[in-house]
């Protein structure tokens, strides 16, 4: 290790330390109850009865709960659970992490996370120590070093759990916010210990890997109403540091942080944005790249290989009545031009929104989704006797369409009764095309549609629904159908101490115009509510099942009964 990166280290260690020292003086130590005890503990039976083959348990007991506690804001929950199966607990002190705040400085000490940037640290879970300090005035840091990857050995008992290296890691970050503008920079870094395990065999194609990723943000509002945003990073990653080493090619700025090897490959990233913002109306540009193979050791996950160009927009009109606002953007892969398929997405959404009045309200709008594939075989292009042939023959193309409208309606009422309507209807598109020609079968289609009616007599404590549903779709050789209407009535006692619900459902389905299955669903509940602290509930639920279509081993006429009561305390 180069004596610049362990200066870094030293320096780095040294500051943390000095953070977390500071941080342990939090305001809430000696102020108030010091010690906090939460909790609580909930009980059920469930009874099950059918006259069909036996799919569950006819009794099931399950008894849950948990403690808190909490001393001066440092939580110790605890949690168990218990049925007439198993028993489990669980207890937070395999992962625990302190997270004491003074003023404006917050320490995390132990298991936890931090986010830098997406292209540098984005949520990767460590075991160590970090700080976020944002004092009075313009300037802003952050800090963490710990243990990012455990060492496992090789498990011989157990192979399909993989080795793996120790992997530690240090990263910083510094913004600073100006008057119109604001800028900031963030590093983090990463490498493998190769002497943490034992030799893993290299059919494992595990091995030790070291990163540094670097990124620069910056911000600017001119006018008042147009707003730049933007974002570059670029990481090194050296997918195995028992690779020679090589000499740097082009500079890059991480060039003094990491020694460059045959495996080692500099990557970039970068994503820009305009916002024009002014009275109702607002239009905003994007634009993101990322280039192939970039991967930082700070994420678990990373998408690369992409271009994305966003467009979006809002606008309002008629006195603020009527909102209008809409996205869309395209988005392509295979930027280096190497993969044997490439991919290109167009995306496109309309929505709008308007208020007729304080009672009545419409909500629309309309998404487009395409997806163009191009693969380009090999054997295709070996074969081809002039630049025209097989021009089209692979090109994919899938759309997909989506439509949504919403009506809400609040009938005429008064203290002691309200009303309200709503009606909603969705459909949905997929189709696809093959070298230019539509799919022959039409694709899928799917149409929805639900109203409700809820009435609320407030002096009694009484609610009704009424609702009705239907669904329908279209595939490839079947159609089919299904609605059924609801009615639920709800009911309270006892100054809302008892609250009751009494519901019915009817639905039935068809496959081509064939009656399929009906059902019958009936459900009952109850609860009751002691001293704020007790709850007691009961519910009932029956189903019958009548089926057109039954096997033999299924009962045409099928009916299941499930009864459950249960107990809650909590403190």
């Amino acid at each position: 290790m180069s004596r610049t990166v362990r200066t870094i280290y030293l320096l780095l260690v040294i500051i943390l330390y000095s953070f977390q020292i500071k941080s342990q003086d939090v305001g809430a130590i000696g102020k108030g109850q010091a010690l906090k005890v939460n909790g609580g503990i909930a009980m059920n039976s469930i009874f099950y009865t059918s006259n069909g083959p036996a799919t569950r348990s006819p009794f099931s007991f399950f008894i849950n709960g948990n403690i808190n506690f909490n001393l001066y804001g440092w939580s110790v929950p605890l949690t168990f659970a218990y049925t007439n199966h198993t028993f489990s607990y669980t207890q937070p002190f395999n992962q625990y992490s302190l997270n004491p705040t003074y003023k404006w400085l917050t320490t995390h000490i132990g298991w936890t996370s931090m986010n830098f940037s997406p292209y540098t640290l984005n949520g990767h879970q460590f075991f160590g120590v970090g700080v976020e300090a944002a004092p009075p005035g313009r300037l802003h840091y952050s800090a963490m070093y710990g243990r990012l990857q455990k060492a496992i050995g090789i498990d011989t008992a157990h192979p399909e759990y993989l080795p793996a290296y120790k992997r530690m890691g240090y990263g910083i970050k510094i913004e600073y916010a100006g008057d119109n503008y604001n800028l900031g920079i963030n590093l983090f870094r990463a490498k493998d210990d190769i002497n943490s395990v034992r030799a893993i065999p290299d059919s494992l194609q595990v091995v030790p890997q070291e990163n540094i990723a670097i990124g620069f943000t910056g911000g600017f509002t001119i006018y008042k109403h147009i707003t730049f945003t933007g974002e570059y990073a670029t990481s090194q990653m050296t997918r195995d540091i028992r690779s020679p080493l090589a000499e740097h090619g082009a500079f890059n700025v991480t060039n003094p942080f990491i020694r460059n090897r045959t495996s080692t490959g500099i990557y970039h990233a970068y994503k820009a944005g305009i916002n024009y913002n002014v009275q109702s109306f607002t239009l905003g540009i994007g634009y993101e790249r990322v280039d192939p193979e970039y991967a930082t050791l700070g994420a678990y996950y990373f998408t690369n290989d992409f271009q994305n160009i966003t467009v979006n927009f809002s606008q309002s009109i008629f006195n603020h009545k009527v909102t209008i606002g809409g996205n869309a953007g395209v988005q392509n892969d295979d930027l280096a031009h190497k993969k044997i398929s490439n991919m290109r997405r167009l995306v496109g959404s309309l929505n709008v929104n308007y208020t007729a009045s304080d009672r009545l309200q419409f909500d629309a709008s309309y998404g487009n989704f395409q997806s163009f594939t191009n693969i380009k075989p090999q054997f295709a292009v070996v074969n081809q006797l002039t630049p025209y042939d097989n021009l089209d023959t692979l090109n994919y193309v899938q759309i997909s369409q989506n439509a949504n409208l919403n009506m809400n309606y609040q009938l005429a009422g008064n203290k002691k009764r309200r009303q309200s309507l709503n009606v909603n209807f969705s459909y949905q598109q997929a189709t696809e095309k093959q070298a230019g020609h539509a799919d022959t079968t039409g694709g899928t289609k799917f149409y929805n549609t639900n109203a409700g009616y809820n009435l609320s007599l407030v002096p009694t404590a009484t609610t009704v629904t009424v609702a009705l549903n239907l669904s329908y779709s279209v595939l490839p050789g079947n159609n089919s159908l299904a609605w059924g209407p609801t009615l639920a009535v709800g009911q309270a006692f006892f100054n809302k101490k008892i609250k009751t619900r009494l519901s019915a459902s009817y639905n039935t389905s068809a496959n081509n115009g064939a009656t399929q299955m009906s059902v019958v669903n009936l459900r009952g509940s109850a609860g009751y509510t002691w001293k704020r602290k007790h709850n007691f509930n009961l519910s009932v639920v029956s189903l019958f099942r009548n089926n057109m279509r039954a096997q033999t081993s299924s009962p045409a006429h099928l009916f299941d009964l499930t009864t459950t009561a249960g107990y809650s305390y909590s403190f």
